[in-house]
């Protein structure tokens, strides 16, 4: 298959209790289909528990692509290691940024302050969340958790909240920047269309669309079945359209 090149995007979900089954992950379709509707091609969503040597490898993986995104894993406990890790995965020292400091600082006064705790017992987890990978730049706080954005060679990493209304809001901030706005230069949404056939097996489809000519010249064909329907979902690049044209008919007539 040879489909013209669109901006890859890799997502990175973090955190033991995905792994183990507690908690279900909801970031990571979500940034998977902004990736689509944006025009990037979504390559991967990879879900790691919190283990170092696992969480390094998959940073690094991520940065294979053209965007790698990361939730989760920016708090000021001991298991948020995303900071330190993509410093590690990135070739980065780690750089304590006072601005962010001071920003973090003021909210968790205000907490300390509010659960009549004092504020020293906060101190150690705000110096740990305003600790950023060198020529990283924070995106603003949800809670006391900054999104970040980091450049590295020819890979735009974001780094965002685990909780997905904190990582929604965090992320519409992210397409705000200078280094998302470039990449989505480059970026083309893609055409869609689905064909539904009832009563039809996923074989019976499979073997139509092999006869059919498969996927190619623009199209790529994914088959699903879906309660009593197959689907066939075609992904449409540009000059594409007359392939899907001549795919749809030839499995209508074949099926």
């Amino acid at each position: 298959m040879s489909l013209p090149s669109r901006p890859r995007a890799a997502f990175v979900v973090t955190g033991s209790e995905l792994v183990r089954g507690e908690r279900t992950d909801r970031n990571g379709p979500f940034l998977a289909r902004e990736a689509l509707r944006l025009g990037l091609e979504p390559a991967r969503i990879a879900i790691v528990g919190d283990r170092p040597e696992e969480l390094e490898a998959a940073f690094r993986e991520g940065l294979g692509a053209d965007l790698c995104v990361v939730s989760g894993g920016l708090g000021p406990t001991h298991d948020d290691r995303t900071i330190e890790l993509l410093a590690r995965a990135t070739g980065r020292e780690l750089v304590v940024d006072e601005a962010l400091e001071r920003q973090i600082g003021d909210v968790s006064r205000r907490i300390a302050e509010r659960l009549r705790r004092p504020y020293a017992d906060f101190q150690a987890g705000v110096r740990k969340q305003a600790t950023l990978p060198a020529g990283a730049s924070s995106l603003g706080l949800a809670g006391t958790a900054p999104g970040v954005l980091l450049e590295a060679n020819r890979t735009v990493v974001v780094a965002l909240p685990g909780p997905p209304g904190e990582l929604q809001r965090l992320w519409s901030r992210a397409l705000e920047t200078e280094a998302i706005r470039r990449l989505l230069e480059r970026a083309r949404p893609p055409g869609r269309r689905v064909l539904r056939f009832f009563g039809a097996s996923e074989s019976a489809v499979a073997h139509a669309l092999d006869q059919a000519g498969g996927e190619g010249e623009g199209v790529e064909a994914t088959v699903c079945a879906r309660d009593f329907e197959v689907h066939v979902d075609l992904v449409v690049d540009d000059g594409g359209e007359p392939r899907t044209d001549a795919l749809a008919a030839a499995l209508r007539e074949g099926l």
